[in-house]
């Protein structure tokens, strides 16, 4: 079962589990190849370094001997389950190179990329046969599929983290459980490898974050109308400011990344706003989210964006304004912690986050699947 730790990001802080990527505010914390990486680009316990199947299989898509064999996944991806996959994912964390993704070992996986863009990454990344001809194309990896690579079982059960079931440090490049940080940039993937789930998929918890899809959409009409049938009126004025009367402020919550806390305030004339005082980012950030019923699902989402006038200006409580324009659009989850942030239980393979918008391009990487070539 999926876990949704709905957690919200505190830029330039270090608190919480989620806390604030270093480059919310557009930056990026990765460096060059850091010491102790791959120098030669391969595992470095002499593993699979393409990306090829960690049991031997053969990493070109065709058989060990040179035969015509056809693996059930191209190079770079492994199956899953094992026997009679039901899907393939890559190995590693990908790099973006020349308009498709790599899936490599000693390379440094790309982060900033934005949802929409990792979509069409992957989309744009073909599947190529034993022969070398492209029988299909990559897509990013549901977060069921991230889920059940990462956990070493298809459906229901499964490890805590890749490893197993109890937290080690220095396993995979992640923040110590006492909350120590070792690493100062991004590492080249394989790095760790002992960092390895049973199905052979790499760094799937530590190092970058990364994007996966779990099928949710953006209903604007249809949330609006489910909270006013449960008695809670919210509406947009010409300017998209939301509205509400009072109480309102109590059953809703809001899901934003470079916000402190969840609250939500009514103004006097009824607007909704958060304190300015909140605000964690840098000037150039944008702030956008979503709000969610506080005695609702999590996944129950309003697309909402905070009024970058008034943040200008100084102003105390910056309205909440809805993003009219996001309806129908995806919602994005992020999985797997980072280098710098997130350890135990936060970054467990049943772990997700949905305060990211898809247009947000902050430190959280890609990795792609496909369908098992026929």
């Amino acid at each position: 079962m999926l876990t949704l730790l709905v957690l919200l990001s505190c830029v330039g802080t270090k608190s919480g589990a989620d806390s604030a990527d270093p480059s919310s505010d557009g930056g990026s914390p990765d460096g060059g190849s850091p010491d102790g990486g791959s120098p030669d680009g391969g595992s470095p316990d002499g593993g699979s370094p393409d990306g090829g199947s960690p049991d031997g299989g053969s990493p070109d898509g065709g058989s060990p001997d040179g035969g015509a064999e056809q693996d059930p996944c191209p190079a770079g991806m492994v199956p899953v389950p094992s026997e009679d996959p039901l899907w393939c994912i890559d190995a590693y964390e990908g790099e973006l190179v020349e308009g498709v993704v790599l899936s490599e070992a000693g390379r440094l996986p790309t982060v900033g990329i934005t949802y929409d863009e990792s979509v069409a990454a992957c989309e744009a990344t073909p599947v190529l046969d034993a022969s070398g001809a492209e029988v299909g194309q990559k897509r990013l990896a549901t977060l069921a599929e991230w889920r059940d690579s990462v956990d070493g079982v298809v459906g229901e059960g499964g490890t805590t983290f890749p490893y197993g079931d109890t937290w080690i440090d220095d396993v995979c490049a992640t923040v110590n459980l006492d909350g120590t940080v070792d690493l100062t940039e991004t590492q080249p993937t394989g790095s760790f490898p002992d960092c390895v789930s049973a199905f052979g998929v790499y760094d799937a918890i530590g190092n970058i974050w990364e994007w996966a899809d779990p099928g949710i959409y953006l209903d604007i009409e249809g949330w609006l109308a489910a909270r006013a049938a449960a008695g809670l009126v919210i509406e947009a004025d010409d300017g998209q400011v939301l509205h509400g009367l009072d109480g309102v402020q109590d059953r809703v919550r809001v899901m934003m990344a470079g916000l402190e806390g969840s609250e939500v305030e009514r103004s006097e004339t009824g607007a909704l706003v958060v304190d300015s005082s909140r605000l964690q980012a840098g000037a150039d950030f944008v702030y956008r989210g979503y709000l969610a019923p506080t005695d609702g699902s999590a996944e129950d989402l309003l697309p909402v964006i905070l009024d970058a006038v008034v943040i200008e200006s100084g102003g105390p409580n910056v309205p909440i304004l809805l993003r009219s324009d996001e309806d129908g659009g995806a919602v994005p989850a992020k999985v797997g912690c980072a280098w710098y942030t997130g350890s135990g239980t936060a970054c467990g393979a049943d772990v997700y986050t949905l305060e990211h918008t898809r247009d947000f391009d902050g430190t959280i990487g890609l990795r792609c699947a496909s369908d098992p070539i026929p």
